[in-house]
């Protein structure tokens, strides 16, 4: 899959048609977690199944742990989400690296495996050749980085005609002086404001 664009992976999710594997990660943590929200509706569906979900913090995974739950079955289900968060994909041993370039090339239809760095900045390690090409071959990577100008204006225009109210370009360009440009605190002032 390889480096995807927000775009194709936005696409992807209303077509209903997520893959078997993502890593996401970025600075701009709103959308992280909104695009996490969204392939875990359109994995599980509207109503997240926790029979079919499986979180799991990467500090304490196994590798073993973590195949054994790419591995289970849904239950009453297509498909079975296993979101891990924070896993330092490049820091485990070179056995553990193998193990998991197998894994990554072999997820089950049944299931999709997410890599979400929240905490942990993700960062790839070239001299782990093998493991770089394996999350270009079978991983959608996909970075939130902090949005520009002229998206957040959009953005905050978007969010307050949602609410049944309207700001112009130039009252969202000096909200964002302001409030700065983090979304998640920005979605809170709108909500505020409206």
């Amino acid at each position: 899959m390889a480096e995807l664009k927000m775009e194709e992976f936005r696409r992807q999710l209303k077509q209903g048609e997520p893959g078997r594997c993502y890593l996401l990660y970025g600075k701009e943590r709103y959308l992280l977690e909104h695009y996490a929200r969204e392939l875990r509706r359109a994995v599980l569906g509207a109503d997240d199944d926790p029979f079919n979900l499986r979180v799991l913090e990467g500090k304490s995974l196994s590798m073993q742990e973590l195949a054994d739950a790419v591995d289970a079955y849904p239950s009453f289900a297509e498909r079975t989400l296993v979101e891990v968060r924070d896993y330092e994909l490049f820091a485990g041993p070179e056995e553990e690296t193998k193990r998991l370039i197998s894994l990554l090339s072999d997820v089950p239809e049944h299931c999709c495996l997410l890599f979400l760095f929240d905490a942990l900045e993700f960062k790839q390690d070239k001299r782990k050749k093998q493991l770089v090409q394996a999350l270009r071959d079978y991983v959608g990577v996909v970075e939130f980085p902090l949005q520009g100008q002229g998206e957040l204006t959009r953005w905050v225009q978007k969010h307050f005609a949602a609410r049944g109210k309207e700001i112009s370009p130039e009252d969202a360009a000096y909200l964002l002086f302001l409030c700065g440009s983090e979304m998640e605190n920005l979605a809170n002032e709108i909500g505020k404001i409206a």
